[in-house]
């Protein structure tokens, strides 16, 4: 029996140093849009892939189709799963709704959030576009609104994540065409641990919530 506790010890340090990578990556090339998504774990053993392809958009209400894919690596077997699914508004609210749900039952929701995205490590970050109105001149305004879009994004984004690279941004005018391409690339890194923590605090401040709201009833009772 002592031997299946430790291995239980084992498992659990195992996984709570795991390593998740996440690479975003984002092209615009002419009128071809596509977001791609891949998470790796234990150095692409396990491989999720999702895919949007921006062309795909049929309307409004009907969403985007969203492509995941699930690569599985044991020695040589390889193990393939795929799926599709639409991105709609509706399950988009639906998303945002149970997020507005835990903010009201969870104590310090954000708190726990931002303490949590301290913990995402920024690899690479890497981010050029080519942008042209068709006039030099406007084109020139439009190049430094981009960069100063550009800047202000990431100054939001790193005031949350921890960033280890140098970021590689760039913004190219093109004064003799109409055209806005752009490349975003980034990899970021966690340890599942941290999620860990994150999904205890949720669930400790869960029951203060409650606490406190049944607390401040019998108060006003």
């Amino acid at each position: 029996m002592i031997w299946f506790f430790v291995a239980l010890i084992i498992l659990f340090i195992f996984i709570y140093f795991t390593t998740v990578r996440i690479k975003i990556e984002y092209k615009r090339k002419k009128e071809n849009d596509i977001i791609h998504i891949e998470v790796k774990i234990w150095f692409g053993l396990i491989t999720l892939r999702y895919q949007i392809p921006m062309l795909q958009i049929r309307s409004m209400f009907d969403g985007v189709k969203v492509d995941r894919k699930v690569d599985t690596m044991a020695g040589k077997d390889v193990s393939v799963g795929k799926k599709k699914f639409w991105l709609t508004p509706a399950r988009i609210r639906r998303y945002f709704q149970k997020i507005r749900l835990l903010k009201l039952r969870v104590h310090d929701l954000n708190e726990i959030a931002k303490k949590t995205m301290k913990f995402f490590i920024c690899e690479n970050l890497q981010w050029n576009t080519q942008v042209g109105v068709g006039d030099a001149a406007a084109t020139g305004v439009v190049t430094g609104l981009i960069w100063g879009i550009k800047t202000t994004f990431l100054g939001i984004l790193f005031h949350f994540i921890t960033l280890k690279t140098i970021p590689q941004i760039n913004v190219v005018p093109a004064f003799r065409s109409e055209t806005v391409d752009t490349h975003f690339h980034c990899i970021l890194r966690f340890k599942i641990g941290h999620a860990i923590i994150a999904g205890t605090r949720i669930m400790l401040n869960l029951r203060k919530g409650r606490e406190g709201r049944w607390q401040s009833t019998l108060f006003r009772a």
